[in-house]
């Protein structure tokens, strides 16, 4: 028990009476109520804190020591409970940052169950730039606005535009899905160029230029097929290449005309011709007469289009041959690869070096191979 002297020590009041024992009791007394109102205190404290932290508060602010080592986890109440991050007044919600440089694994936001990771957003395992929005699930991923799907890459890498699965009876690398006309459009903004493909409603589908341009189909880097803003079908620059196998074999459909000049006679009239290809097959029209004074037996039109040309001899009747002034059906010779036509009698007699020689108007139609 202590004793009056070391009691007074620190020049406190000494009760009369019997000082050590009242003394005593009335310290202890002052001590008792010192610790009830501490642990009454510390119990407010810590009621505050949970209530704080089951977001009863209006805001929570957690300061993470500087060197901590570890993770920090953050649960919620309930398993249908949720973490909220709320500012106010600032751009930037939230923040990750790391120490590692970026593409090294290091910076990254992860969601996990049970199980283990099932995604991340971030930079990845390589040391470049790429950020990566990653589903490490064998399944879809989905881009939404207005709580509807706009896009979506399946787990097969296929990516869907406007829907959320394939349709059809196919299995392409990317679709376009919308009800009734369905198309894209590509639109070059500097020479005012639209391009349009798709489906036209229940009409059917379209390919084309939506403004006042040609389209040029190719191959192999190369245009082969010209459809004019007029509608007009030619080949590349208005010629046709017949020695192309794949191009002989489609229906390619042109026009065009020649001057045709008559040869064999003292002077070299001329006149148009006009041609047609469709596919294989060639028409010449001469719409007037080409005559003029015999000086040879030889009588031909030059001018033709070597792409015209066939590559075999067609010979092709017509109705009017002029002879030295005497009119009889008559025969037109085309050499192989030759562009220039060839006049002969049906009865193969030689033509007249003398009188009117010529060809009447005509229409023929030969083959090219």
């Amino acid at each position: 028990m202590a004793t009056q002297t070391n009691i007074a020590a620190p020049n406190l009041p000494v009760p009369p009476g019997d000082p050590d024992q009242r003394w005593v009791m009335q310290l202890l007394n002052v001590l008792r109520l010192f610790f009830i109102q501490l642990v009454s205190s510390v119990n407010t404290l810590i009621t505050n804190i949970y209530s704080a932290f089951t977001f009863t508060s209006t805001s929570v602010t957690v300061n993470l020591p500087s060197n901590l080592q570890g993770s920090v986890d953050i649960l919620a109440p309930t398993t249908s409970g949720s973490f909220t991050l709320r500012v106010n007044g600032v751009q930037q919600i939230a923040q990750l940052k790391t120490t590692a440089a970026r593409g090294l694994g290091q910076n990254y936001l992860t969601f996990y169950d049970p199980t283990g990771q099932k995604g991340y957003i971030g930079y990845g395992s390589s040391s470049t730039d790429q950020l990566s929005i990653v589903n490490t699930m064998n399944d879809a991923m989905g881009f939404y606005t207005n709580n509807t799907v706009r896009t979506m890459i399946l787990a097969g890498g296929q990516i869907v535009f406007g829907g959320g699965s394939i349709a059809g009876s196919f299995s392409p690398k990317y679709q376009f899905l919308g009800a009734g006309s369905t198309f894209i459009s590509v639109y070059d903004t500097t020479n005012s160029i639209e391009f349009l493909a798709g489906t036209n409603g229940a009409t059917g589908v379209f390919l084309g230029a939506a403004t006042n341009h040609p389209i040029q189909i190719r191959a192999n880097n190369t245009n082969y097929l010209n459809i004019t803003a007029a509608g007009v079908v030619t080949s590349w620059e208005g010629t046709v290449n017949v020695a192309t196998a794949g191009l002989m074999s489609t229906a390619t459909y042109e026009t065009g005309s020649f001057t045709g000049t008559l040869t064999g006679c003292t002077t070299s009239p001329t006149t148009s011709v006009n041609w047609t290809r469709v596919g294989n097959m060639v028409t010449l029209n001469m719409a007037s007469n080409l005559f003029a004074t015999s000086n040879t037996t030889a009588c031909t039109i030059t001018g033709m289009p070597a792409a015209l040309a066939p590559v075999r001899l067609q010979r092709i009747c017509i109705p009017r041959v002029e002879d030295n002034t005497l009119t009889v059906p008559g025969l037109i010779d085309l050499p192989a690869a030759s562009n220039v036509m060839a006049l002969a009698r049906t009865d193969n007699a030689a033509l007249t070096a003398s009188g009117t020689k010529g060809f009447g108007a005509f229409t023929v139609t030969y083959l090219l191979t």
